[in-house]
This record gives C-alpha cells, structure tokens and sequence, in this order.
C-alpha cells in the first residue's frame, strides 16, 4: 500500500529508513532508499512510501518534490 509519512530516522549510509506514518504511530521497518534519494531525506523530511506484507518496503519520493539533483 503506498502511504505518506515522516522520515524518523535514517542509516549511516543512507541506505536504508524508518518513517512514522502520517496516520498512526507505528514506525515502519527498514524501507529501501532509491540512489537517487540517498543524502537528501534528512529525519522529518515528509514523503511518499510503499510497503508489503512482508515488512519489505522502499520510499518513492519526498513530498515536496525536492531531491538530490542526480535525477538531472
């Protein structure tokens, strides 16, 4: 299911995140960072997510539309 969330918390090597969902307060497991995001989702950053039944997941973009500029 593709949510909206928080970014809570995020690995040394940007790799990975947790996000705390705009609805509850369950934060999520790890979710996978595209290259593309990597360094550009600091904790509180707002963005669009997807996870499966599996505890698997990947963040897809930032809400506010900014990235890290290596899409360009």
């Amino acid at each position: 299911m593709v949510q909206k969330g928080k970014i809570s918390a995020i690995s040394t090597d940007g790799k990975t995140a947790f996000v705390t969902p705009y609805v509850g307060s369950t934060v999520t497991a790890p979710l996978t960072v595209p290259f593309f995001l990597i360094g550009a989702l600091p904790v509180g950053t707002p963005v669009v997510y997807v996870t499966f039944g599996d505890n698997t997941g990947i963040v897809l973009s930032r809400m506010d539309g900014e990235g890290n500029g290596s899409m360009t």
